[in-house]
């Protein structure tokens, strides 16, 4: 009785064999979904560590260096924050995006919104300083100024007091520093050098700062990207404007194989207990701006 049922049970073996290789067959030939999440994503695609010591002066907008990017490379800088109405959006986005930024945080505003300013540093960006309550500095004299720096940087350290990076250490805003405005004045670029704090200035424009619509923040900064290929772009995660053609923005990046970069400062460089030494030197420079 066995071999008969062994002749019955062939065919249907033959088939399940057959179906199981047409399987693997059908499977070697459909592409691995990969489990990076940011793999169809803009990405950030590696991290510069800027030597502030000295000084620096970043961005052709107004200075004659900038970053060292390959093309296609972006850094992504946000100013005037930070905002409850539209900065935890633009974070979604970014992480969405597995982009990594600068915020360039105003100090008062660090001050009332403290839990934003610990969401933006520990969602791994970058916080730097913006003044304590964005005053055009090129408008007031040297000591003025040189208390809106100080107090900036002491706002924004208050805000992320009791937070510690991966090693342990305590974290804090960047020595990086821009003017509003883009106003800047010869005497207190001196000063910043002298306190090792870099002056970031940008490579590329949005004009998001101006009442526009987003569709056209997304056209002049994809125009601006476009023309100039690689740089440090600048925002304002103070917009709605801003927080709604960011999306596409960097859709658009990404299919056309542009990369996010991420500016940090070197590890030996701090701006705890930061001190800003005032002089009574007049301002002498013109001013030059144009991004709010």
């Amino acid at each position: 009785m066995v071999k008969p049922m062994t002749r019955a049970l062939a065919p249907l073996w033959l088939g399940v064999m057959a179906l199981l290789n047409a399987s693997l067959a059908w499977a070697e030939d459909v592409p691995a979904v990969s489990a990076d999440p940011c793999t169809a994503r803009m990405g950030t695609a590696r991290t510069i560590e800027l030597d502030v010591r000295g000084g620096a002066e970043i961005g052709t907008m107004q200075y004659t260096d900038t970053l060292d990017l390959a093309p296609g490379e972006i850094v992504f800088t946000f100013d005037d924050g930070p905002s409850p109405d539209y900065t935890l959006e633009i974070l979604d986005t970014l992480d969405t995006h597995c982009v990594k930024a600068v915020f360039f945080l105003v100090g008062l505003y660090a001050d009332r919104h403290p839990e934003l300013v610990r969401e933006i540093w520990s969602r791994g960006h970058t916080v730097a300083n913006h003044t304590w309550s964005h005053q055009l500095l090129h408008r007031v004299g040297p000591v003025t100024g040189g208390r809106e720096v100080e107090r900036g940087f002491d706002a924004i350290n208050a805000a992320l007091l009791g937070l510690q990076t991966e090693v342990g250490e305590p974290a804090q805003s960047a020595p990086f520093f821009r003017f509003p405005g883009l106003n800047h004045t010869r005497h207190l670029r001196t000063q910043l050098a002298g306190d090792d704090i870099a002056v970031i200035s940008c490579d590329i424009g949005t004009d998001d700062w101006r009442r526009i619509s987003s569709d056209s923040v997304y056209q002049r900064a994809l125009r601006n990207i476009e023309s100039r290929g690689s740089g440090v772009v600048i925002m304002h995660d103070t917009h709605a404007r801003t927080a709604t053609a960011l999306p596409r923005l960097l859709d658009t990046l990404a299919e056309r194989g542009y990369r996010a970069v991420h500016l940090t400062a070197s590890s030996h460089s701090s701006t705890l207990s930061h001190t800003t030494q005032i002089t009574t030197q007049a301002d002498t420079d013109q001013p030059h701006g144009g991004e709010e």
